[in-house]
């Protein structure tokens, strides 16, 4: 994975963002304060030599938002590659974890919403490696206007799991919410199929203005409404990548004015992701079932440039290629290629 993570560092740097670097402690204090912020609600802490109760990072957002400076019209861009300490998702116990992502705070338009939006397809692009992926993109802004306060979080996870019919059983559940539920992920005729269902036009205009501008991915943007995240913390466009042959979301993120205003930034937003490292790591070490992805086997006469030729030809596939006179014990490969003279 190394290979990917140097190209998804590079892709950030080639649009403006800047690494951001922290340390591996925070005072635990800092967290209970934002306590409902965080992701994993777990957090390692430990009594430093002057007796200070500290805590090992479990996000790395909220460290980014402590440090931003709120200048009319400037857009604070960051990346990460980080090592968090948090409750893996994937087994609950506390793990450490490799966070990368980016964060755009302060001046948010939505050129900078689309911006975003771009730079999380790149990063499925380069993850997939070749194979399809597609980002999910909705607006809480939106869904908002036909969510009752009372009984929201439990409608939120009917929302997420296409539940219909339970999602009809709540009276004070607003029509258009179901509408927008079994909306087709259609970029081309958003806006119209918009127009029918909400009653609420900024905001749709608005979402439609920010799609229309990614059309251009075609067939790797879905408009899906079930795409929801807590309402707490996020607002406006929200997002989940994913890659297939691979059950859950490798990337989240979406714009958080309301974290960044809760931590004292009145007149900023914010915008940004995460990508599930560890989720990948798992993943390729589960794919990477072979020493290499082709063995090629050759006669004693061959010449030394065949063989050269045929390596560049797989290594120019991105593949792993192994050379032997003979096939070694145990050796585990997809492809056998023989080499004759």
């Amino acid at each position: 994975m190394s290979a990917t993570f140097e190209n998804l560092r590079r892709l950030y740097k080639n649009y403006g963002y800047s690494r951001y670097k922290m340390g591996k402690f925070e005072e635990y204090d800092f967290y209970t304060k934002n306590k409902q912020s965080l992701i994993s609600q777990g957090v390692l802490t430990f009594t430093d030599v002057n007796g200070k109760l500290m805590a090992l990072k479990p996000d790395v957002t909220l460290s980014i938002i402590k440090h931003i400076r709120e200048i009319e019209g400037l857009t604070q861009k960051f990346f990460y590659d980080e090592k968090v300490y948090r409750i893996s998702k994937n087994d609950n116990a506390f793990k450490e974890i490799t966070q990368i992502g980016i964060e755009a705070a302060g001046y948010v338009n939505d050129y900078v919403i689309c911006e975003v939006l771009e730079l999380a397809l790149k990063s499925l692009e380069i993850m997939a490696h070749g194979r399809d992926y597609v980002l999910d993109v909705s607006d809480l802004g939106i869904l908002k206007n036909f969510i009752p306060e009372d009984n929201s979080h439990e409608i939120l996870n009917l929302i997420a799991a296409k539940n219909i019919d339970e999602l009809k059983k709540f009276p004070d559940v607003n029509k258009n919410l179901i509408e927008l539920v079994k909306l087709k992920p259609d970029i081309e005729n958003l806006e119209a199929d918009l127009k029918n269902i909400t009653g609420c036009k900024i905001e749709s205009e608005k979402f439609s203005d920010i799609i229309n501008n990614l059309k251009s991915f075609g067939r790797n943007i879905n408009i899906d409404f079930s795409t929801v995240n807590d309402m707490n913390y996020y607002n406006g466009i929200i997002f989940k990548g994913y890659i297939s042959g691979i059950p859950e979301c490798v990337l989240s993120g979406g714009q958080y004015d309301i974290l960044i205003q809760r931590m004292g930034y009145k007149n900023s937003r914010a915008i940004g992701f995460a990508v599930y490292a560890d989720l990948l790591n798992k993943i390729g070490t589960q794919e990477n079932n072979y020493d290499a992805d082709v063995l090629i086997i050759y006669d004693e006469n061959i010449s030394v440039s065949k063989i050269t030729a045929c390596v560049q030809k797989y290594i120019n596939q991105n593949l792993s290629v192994c050379v032997q006179k003979i096939i070694p014990d145990n050796f585990k490969y997809r492809e056998l290629v023989k080499l004759n003279a």
